[in-house]
């Protein structure tokens, strides 16, 4: 058996040197040995764990560094497994964008992340996250650039985790410089020299020692957590029981399959008066055997008393394939993924909750990503590094950034961004906080501006700047562009009569919002826009003599003029000249610039 050297935590909590056992190995006696296992359990005598004898793991270690071979085993061989992680690291990352700090600040920010290519990265970093428990990896940061070079991926089977018992301080992460990291040290190649000449000499000294200690501020060291006497568990830990079931299965139909591919043939030869010899015995067999060997198809000639008979035909043994079904329904439990969203095989209201329950997943594995790269160290590392304080007196002078750092507080004295996916994976229930909100103002109820904005997920900084940059944008697009063309009457616009009135915003000087509106219906004790049931009167059209004739088809027509009103309502609360020119044309024909029924 082949062994290597590795870091491992021993039970007194220090870090040490530790044997570990080669995958193949470890596999091979912990699945395929033949030695019997007691499943006897007395509560008299020590606890039976309940993988004693199959894992080499106990309850009382709780450092699971040798089951790291069982886990990637399990996410590159299993279909069900490596499917979910796959799934879960790849499904909630997409594009972003940075905002609640000044342009400025935007530019030094968005060039540390595209230093760093996290767009890459982040899947990679979950699929370590969930298969070995935790991903650690260096910030290599340029001070006197102020910015970030690159990050340098260790490996989980390289990593020594010392638990913390303090929520605020993460765990000590030992490394030992892994095969890959040595060979590109030691290349030749002008492109690594040219590389390695630009990062920081203190960080090469340590890499060439081989083993040390990361720096707390500068890891990114993300634990998938569980129990509080461990630093990190597998996602793929629930798994094991069906993983063992499964391999065991899997190496006896390959072995069954090699051995046998047909069912075995028992000749049976001789009567009263005839007695087969050996050798009649051994030429009758050789006979079958030339027959079956034959691509054309054999001929067998033999005396009346020889009789064939089939035994055990081929794939008459337990098979893998009898248990696989079976096993992957209690994989998905295990993995905590719905059998009807991966299936479909369910109804409509079943697989609109396991989606619902699948987003809320992905949406929390995202947010507990983001919050430990970017904003726990990512970007007040930044921050720091380019003094980018809100209040500059709340700094001591001659702090250094690890100092200041290892005081959580002094965070919220930074200006920090905010970052916004482009994928949005909210559920959209049918009741949500929006249409309470909305119901509760159309019965009187005033609802002030911080709830509306809590309720819909925005800050009052960012949107006040948002608001801000957006007046600049258009300005400078006005320089260029020229006013937007004024309409000509067309398609837009309602012709008075029986098919209604044109709608009617408010004048250029006056700002349309949904709190003016609102107060204006709740002046007038009219029924909320969208409370009112438009389907209650029957739609006419007018034929050539002047006449009015019923509409056939009332649900297309209607669905055409609820896309009309809604058309003109969306351009004319954007566009203050079009309101102006709706208000002109009002005036000409109807007489007036206002709607009778929301005047007071």
């Amino acid at each position: 058996m082949f062994t290597n050297q590795v870091l491992a935590v021993t039970k007194n909590g220090s870090i040490g040197s530790a044997t570990r056992v080669e995958a193949s190995s470890v596999a091979q006696n912990a699945v395929g040995s033949l030695t019997p296992v007691s499943g006897n359990t007395f509560f008299n005598s020590q606890y039976n764990y309940f993988f004693s004898g199959l894992l080499p793991a106990t309850p009382d270690l709780p450092d699971s560094t040798t089951l790291a071979y069982f886990y990637r085993d399990i996410y590159m061989h299993d279909n069900v497994a490596g499917s979910c992680v796959d799934i879960q690291s790849f499904f909630p990352f997409s594009d972003w964008e940075l905002r609640g700090v000044d342009e400025k600040d935007l530019v030094i920010y968005n060039d540390a992340l595209e230093r760093l290519n996290l767009r890459e990265l982040l899947p990679q970093a979950s699929v370590a996250y969930m298969t070995d428990g935790f991903y650690a990896g260096s910030l290599v940061f340029d001070k006197l650039a102020k910015n970030f070079m690159d990050i340098i991926t260790h490996d989980a089977l390289q990593c020594g985790i010392t638990p913390s018992p303090l929520n605020n301080v993460d765990a000590t992460v030992r490394v030992s410089v892994s095969g890959p990291m040595r060979r590109f040290l030691d290349s030749t190649s002008e492109f690594a020299q040219r590389y390695l000449r630009q990062m920081p000499a203190g960080l090469l000294d340590r890499l060439k020692e081989g083993s040390f200690i990361l720096d707390p501020v500068t890891t990114l060291f993300i634990p998938r957590r569980g129990l509080t006497d461990r630093a990190y568990m597998s996602y793929l830990h629930r798994i094991l029981p069906m993983y063992l079931i499964e391999k065991t299965m899997y190496r006896g139909t390959l072995i069954e399959a090699n051995r046998r591919q047909r069912a075995m043939s028992h000749i049976t030869a001789g009567d009263d008066i005839w007695t087969p010899t050996s050798a009649e015995l051994g030429q009758l067999v050789a006979q079958f055997q030339t027959a079956e060997m034959d691509p054309l198809g054999g001929w067998i000639t033999t005396r009346n008393a020889v009789q064939v008979q089939d035994l055990r035909p081929g794939g008459d043994f337990w098979k893998w394939t009898d248990m696989s079904d079976v096993l992957t329904q209690y994989k998905l439990r295990a993995l905590g993924i719905s059998e009807a969203f991966l299936s479909g095989d369910a109804s409509y209201a079943a697989a609109e909750s396991a989606y619902s329950s699948f987003l809320e997943t992905v949406n929390g594995h995202r947010t507990h990503l983001t919050n430990a790269i970017f904003y726990k160290k990512i970007f007040p590392l930044v921050a720091v590094a380019n003094k980018m304080f809100k209040d500059p007196k709340k700094v001591r002078a001659g702090e250094s950034i690890v100092a200041y750092l290892m005081n959580s507080a002094n965070k919220a004295n930074l200006r920090l961004p905010t970052l916004h996916w482009h994928k949005d994976l909210t559920a959209k229930a049918e009741d949500n906080t929006m249409d309470m909100l909305e119901k509760l103002e159309t019965h009187g109820v005033s609802i002030p501006s911080k709830m509306w904005l809590a309720a819909a997920g925005v800050s009052k900084d960012e949107l006040i700047r948002d608001a801000k940059e957006d007046k600049e944008i258009k300005e400078a697009i006005a320089k260029y562009m020229g006013p937007p063309p004024q309409p000509q009457g067309g398609d837009d616009e309602f012709e008075s009569g029986e098919g209604g009135e044109a709608p009617q915003g408010p004048p250029e000087s006056q700002t349309l919002t949904s709190a003016s509106v609102n107060a204006g219906l709740a002046r007038a004790n009219r029924m909320a826009f969208l409370n009112r049931n438009f389907e209650a009167q029957d739609m006419y059209a007018t034929t050539v003599t002047g006449k009015k004739k019923h509409v056939l088809n009332q649900h297309t027509k209607m669905k055409a003029v609820h896309a009309q009103i809604a058309h003109i309502a969306a351009r004319a609360a954007k566009d203050p000249h079009y309101r102006a020119e709706l208000a002109k044309r009002n005036q000409e024909r109807l007489g007036r610039t206002t709607l009778k029924d929301l005047v007071p």
